[in-house]
Formats: C-alpha cells, structure tokens, sequence
C-alpha cells in the first residue's frame, strides 16, 4: 500500500476507534445518570426488559436465588434496579442493595465494600438508625460525605484486613436480625474467583443458606468464570441458584427507552443517531 494511503487507512480506523469511543461514553452518562436518579428519588427505569424484570421479581419473591448472566453493557444493572424499584413499589419495607465489585481485588475489599452498601441503604433510609448499625460493627470506622451530584450523605466504612472474616459473619448476623425481606444484587460475581483467598465462596454460601429471607442476585460477564463458580459440582454454590440470561434488545425498543429518557429532559433523540448508538452498546 501506498504512504499515502496507508496513513488515511490509519486515520480512519483512529476516527472510528474515537467514535465508538463517544458513543459508548455518551451511554454511559445516560445509564448513570439514570441509576443515581433511580436510587435518589426512587423513580423506576424502564428499559422495557418486561419478561425479564417479571422473571427476575418472580425468583426473587419465591425464594430463588438467581444467577444473571450476560455480556457487559447488556443492560444486567438497568435490570436489577428496574426489578428491585417494583419490588419496594409493590412491598413495603423491603431493603434492596446493589453492589458492583468488579474493582475488588481480595476478600478484605469485597467485605468493605459490601459493608458500605448496607451502612448507605441505613443512612438513606433513616439517619438516626446509622448510630445502632455502627453499634452493631464496633470494628468499622465510618467516614461520611456527601454526594456532589445529589447533595445526599453518603458513608463507607474500612476495617482491619484481619477483621475481615469475622465482619463478613457480623454481616450476615446483622441481616438475619432484621424483619425484613432483604434482596441483594453483587454485580460481577465472577471476582472472588480471583481472590488470593480460596475459602469465600464456602463462607458466603454458609451464611447465607441460613438466611432465608435475604436474597441474591449474582450477577456476572465472564460466563466461564460464573459457570466454574455455580454449575461445578465440587464449588460450593453448585444447585444452590436458578439461572437467568439476556439477549440484546430489538434496536426499536431501544430507541423507545434512549427517546424517553431525553423527552423526560426536555430533549430530543434523534432516529439518525439511533441506530450508531444501538450497534455499541446492545443494552
């Protein structure tokens, strides 16, 4: 190929890398904005998923722990949050939690992290059960803030690494107290499969047979590594969850959920950009 050409072929595939990129960073702001809507004010995200949120809901109100499978960007979070909205829609004093730990790298990680959630459902729920919850765990060291989108108080919570083990019990201790139905969503499970620590699975599997109204979503994006956790007859959470899958939705339903969204803000979505904007990111 000719210098010339071959530097136009370059600058072509940079200009289309640089696209994509746009277009992908464009859904982000939009799935984003809609979950920190979602958990703030408690409004519903409809991404038109009915058979699936329905399935999902079903599971969870049964007593099915449920495995969700799909590649990123599929639209698992949109889901799990659009399910649990209509599960504190349709029962009252229900505790939904959603934790991501895709940047965990250890056990001590996965326990802080799973510790702050809850302590952050406990102070958006009400403030003066905060001073109970920590109590409760005399080893956390809270730190509060407060969101510079939403201006809500936000917590996190740190422990001794050494303390990890037993606080990751003191957890579950904490949610078999309580008289509510707890449903809770750890998105990309597959993570503990590559903690240094060989024992958690067993742990959490432990615990949480013995918690009968906490439920689990599990959700994940690497379908070997959730295969080996939860269909491998020597891993402990073998036959202990239903499983779930998503498909890409039709390009026109995702318009209809891109087009509300920006109706919702006194904007347009134009049917021109519709189609590159479906082809990266497949929610």
């Amino acid at each position: 190929m000719y210098p010339i050409l071959q530097n136009l072929s370059d600058f072509d595939n940079k200009f289309h890398q640089l696209f994509d990129y746009i277009k992908h960073l464009a859904y982000l702001c939009i799935t984003e904005i809609s979950l920190r809507k979602s958990r703030n004010t408690k409004s519903e995200i409809k991404t038109d998923r009915i058979t699936e949120t329905k399935e999902l809901i079903a599971n969870l109100q049964n007593g099915r722990n449920t495995v969700l499978i799909s590649p990123r960007r599929m639209g698992k979070t949109g889901l799990i949050q659009n399910a649990f909205w209509q599960l504190k829609k349709a029962e009252k004093n229900v505790i939904c939690i959603y934790i991501d730990i895709f940047a965990t790298k250890n056990q001590h990680d996965f326990v802080r992290l799973f510790g702050t959630a809850i302590a952050q459902d406990v102070l958006s729920r009400e403030q003066q059960a905060m001073k109970r919850l920590l109590e409760f765990f005399g080893s956390w060291r809270p730190a509060f803030s407060f969101d510079p989108l939403t201006g809500q108080p936000t917590v996190s919570v740190s422990m001794e690494p050494s303390q990890s083990e037993m606080t990751l019990k003191t957890i579950f201790d904490y949610l078999k107290a309580s008289k509510k139905e707890i449903y809770i969503a750890i998105d990309e499970f597959q993570q503990i499969a590559k903690y240094p620590e060989n024992g958690l699975e067993a742990l959490l599997r432990s615990y949480i047979q013995f918690a009968p109204h906490v439920h689990f979503v599990f959700s994940g994006s690497k379908r070997h590594l959730m295969t080996q956790i939860f269909n491998s007859p020597e891993r402990p959470f073998y036959q202990s969850t239903v499983a779930m899958g998503l498909e890409p939705l039709h390009e026109e339903i995702y318009y209809q959920f891109a087009n509300r969204f920006f109706e919702n803000k006194k904007g347009s979505f134009s049917t021109e950009v519709q189609p590159l904007t479906h082809c990266s990111t497949r929610i």
